[in-house]
């Protein structure tokens, strides 16, 4: 079980290196170094692409029980390297015959769908208060009556839309063009919807509040006297 101060890693810079310097892992691209946190602190490192580990930072891993895992450029599955001395066979064992139990796999597929659209109500009742309150509430009394259908399903098929996504054995599970463009569209037009960044007054896009809102954490980390303030805290 990892304990809550642990965290996963996500290098996605093609060509950076993973090196292990004294307990930190280090982070580097060329003559750059991109990032460096304790290796205590971390759980699992995730790679995308085309990135490099050094022999002394993967021995490392192995025997501090980091999860490595291999993805190419586009987030498919490559590869994982996981020590054996940290691995939890019971585990496994208990993963694999829940798989193979159709009733067991809908009741877990049922619990991940059911607590993503509870989520997403959520999410909806917290920054929908900004908006006239029929289109909020006919929006949550949608999610609600979804979630009630939920309990009709009688297989996993029926939970998901397998149309919207291949399941090649090789490739794992990835969206098709069609859903991929769709969920892209549906992104870039929320990244670009324009509405009043409250610490500073300014009326700008979800997109320049990522940089504003990163910047602003940073600055909090590095002077404890600093509060934080939510982009809607006013």
């Amino acid at each position: 079980m990892s304990h809550p101060m642990e965290t996963v890693v996500y290098v996605d810079r093609p060509g950076s290196l993973l090196r292990s310097r004294g307990d930190r892992l280090v982070v580097e691209r060329g003559d750059e170094v991109l990032f460096r946190l304790n290796l205590r602190r971390i759980r699992q490192v995730v790679c995308f692409g085309r990135v490099g580990m050094t022999t002394p930072f993967l021995h490392r891993a192995l025997r501090d029980g980091i999860d490595i895992v291999l993805l190419d450029e586009h987030g498919g599955t490559g590869g994982r390297l996981s020590s054996l001395a940290h691995s939890d066979p019971t585990a496994r064992r208990a993963q694999y015959r829940l798989a193979d139990d159709q009733p067991a796999a809908r009741e877990l597929a049922r619990a991940f769908v059911d607590g993503k659209i509870a989520n997403m109500r959520v999410a909806l009742l917290r920054a929908g208060r900004r908006v006239p309150a029929s289109s909020r509430t006919a929006a949550c009394e949608s999610l609600a009556m979804t979630r009630l259908l939920l309990t009709k399903a009688q297989s996993v098929d029926e939970l998901i839309r397998f149309d919207d996504f291949t399941n090649d054995a090789g490739a794992g599970c990835r969206m098709v063009a069609r859903a991929r463009q769709a969920f892209l569209a549906a992104y870039e037009r929320r990244m670009l919807t324009l509405f009043t960044h409250e610490p500073s007054g300014r009326r700008v896009s979800y997109r320049v509040v990522l940089g504003l809102q990163a910047r602003a954490l940073a600055r909090a980390i590095i002077d404890p006297d600093r509060a934080y303030r939510h982009y809607r805290s006013g």
